[in-house]
């Protein structure tokens, strides 16, 4: 091959938009088939239970509405919710027996409920918990009378705070998912904080279409305790819900996950709190939704939501970003690091690259396109100070970049990671005769960082285009406080047969350890 890997992809980048393609939210081609999917871990062997980095932009299951349709959401001001004291725990981590069991749902006793090996029905609104990169998850279904679901799911985060970031955007798109013809009053009639459940719980129940008595209508209970997150869903015909709460459902699967998961209790008296002085589901139409938001304590969902970490394996502990699991400050701000006075790679950290060897460092290289087609988000606009750059080539065949960057604080490295947990369909542009893949991140061990993340993405020729070559690149991006590494590699065909995450852990490990002192 007469051309280098580095040249040829800079002319077929330069002259491409640099705007990543919006994210396009789900529908009901991404529902969830749990029925065979239940009790599962999505993080690849060897991943330490916590280490995970979620917070994650991510899809919700919305079903197609008509411009008639009414809004089904509701925005009142949600109240700030009850702190729960953070005992020193003791952090059970397999999640399967922390899940709910029929007899801890509530409601109508005349139901005879059953564990189901069903596909759950589809909802609109109802987010699927599937695709979040999180470092467990697992889930069971119950149905009773063929009319009436309900699901519990348990969602495990690296630290507190990345749960904190996960329960908010459960919440925020559930919140959001809305019909763009707004010409009906709101669907919502429960939507509010439950108090002294966990350390933060909301609850939302809302029809899907009140005319249908035989039309589905969920209430979902979110609970976050510590570093785990319980999503229920209830899902029941019209005629059956007379409007009423439901509070013990999601109570009752907080309580069990609490003994459980951290072997103390997280419920005390649970009481429903909408946060607004009109009646339960009437937005008050002064306040926006970044109002919202605001009197809650926490910024508007998107690139603000961050992550400290605490460190590979440690759960139940203070994490870096500076407030222990019930988001008191401790009073002492985390140690920041500086970088190393030499804190790049070495020649012989990076290789081999699978079956690829001989990459040897240039100085003052200047990737043409450093971020799009690698799904990177703009380093460069991150606020580092500094961000230092290097890069390995391996002939025409291959080349390796380095990014360093330090942040101000934790909370700014850590939303580095966090942005990269949910990636678009497509990374960049891409020609007519050539198909591109995006692998979903997967949250992997790094000795030494506190998250770390790693991601491929495959751009092959189609069939009328039998002389190109086919492309992949290799992303890898671990935090430790207030410091970002990340590695991106690309070349013709993937050197590393499928084991990139392997190679990448590895790499990060020594960056973690070169780029501080």
């Amino acid at each position: 091959m007469t051309d280098s890997f580095d040249a040829h992809l800079g002319r077929r980048l330069n002259a491409l938009d640099s705007d990543i393609a919006d994210v396009q939210m789900a529908g009901p081609a991404a529902a969830r088939h749990r029925a065979t999917q239940r009790t599962r871990n999505h993080i690849t062997a060897g991943v330490v239970a916590g280490v995970a980095v979620f917070a994650v932009g991510f899809a919700v299951v919305a079903q197609p509405m008509t411009p008639a349709d009414p809004d089904p959401i509701a925005r009142p001001d949600p109240a700030t919710p009850s702190p729960v004291e953070t005992p020193e725990l003791n952090v059970a981590e397999d999640l399967g027996p922390a899940l709910m069991t029929v007899d801890d749902i509530a409601g109508d006793a005349t139901l005879a409920w059953a564990e189901s090996d069903a596909d759950v029905p589809l909802v609109q609104c109802v987010p699927d918990l599937d695709i979040f990169a999180v470092a467990d998850h697992a889930g069971v279904d119950f149905v009773a009378a063929e009319t009436h679901n309900v699901s519990h799911d348990l969602l495990r985060a690296p630290s507190a705070t990345a749960a904190e970031d996960l329960f908010d955007q459960i919440r925020s798109q559930i919140q959001s998912c809305s019909p763009s013809d707004q010409t009906e009053p709101t669907w919502v009639f429960n939507m509010g904080d439950l108090t002294d459940i966990g350390h933060e719980a909301w609850l939302i129940s809302y029809w899907t279409d009140p005319a249908d008595q035989q039309a589905p209508t969920p209430t979902i209970g979110l609970v976050r305790y510590d570093d785990v997150v319980s999503v229920t869903v209830l899902v029941e015909p019209t005629m059956s819900n007379d409007g009423s709460v439901d509070i013990r459902t999601p109570a009752n699967a907080a309580e069990r996950m609490c003994t459980v998961l951290f072997g103390t209790s997280c419920v005390g008296e649970p009481e429903f709190d909408d946060g607004v002085d009109t009646e339960p589901g009437m937005e008050d139409p002064q306040q926006s939704d970044a109002d919202a938001d605001a009197d809650n304590g926490r910024p508007d969902l998107g690139a603000d939501a961050g992550v400290g970490g605490d460190g590979a394996g440690d759960e139940g502990t203070v994490d870096p970003g500076g407030a222990d699991s019930g988001g008191e400050p401790t009073g002492e701000p985390p140690a920041l690091l500086d970088l190393a006075d030499v804190p790049f790679l070495t020649d012989e950290d990076v290789n081999p690259v699978g079956s690829y060897s001989g990459f040897s460092r240039i100085d003052g290289y200047d990737h043409p396109d450093p971020y799009d087609h690698r799904c990177l988000i703009d380093l460069d606009a991150t606020g580092a100070d500094p961000m230092v750059k290097g890069h390995w080539t391996h002939g025409g065949e291959g080349s390796i970049d380095q990014f360093i960057l330090r942040l101000p604080d934790v909370d700014s490295a850590g939303r580095i990671v966090t942005d990269h947990t949910v990636l678009p369909d497509q990374c960049g542009e891409i020609g007519d005769t050539r198909q591109q893949t995006v692998h979903a991140p997967t949250v992997i061990a790094v000795e030494g960082a506190d998250a770390a993340l790693v991601w491929t993405v495959d751009d092959v020729p189609l069939p009328e285009d039998p002389g190109s070559a086919p492309s992949f690149s290799g992303v890898g991006v671990a935090q430790v406080a207030n410091v970002v590494v990340v590695i991106a590699f690309g070349a013709f065909g993937d050197p590393t047969e499928g084991d990139w995450n392997t190679y990448a852990a590895q790499v990060l490990e020594h960056a973690i350890n070169r780029a501080t002192r």
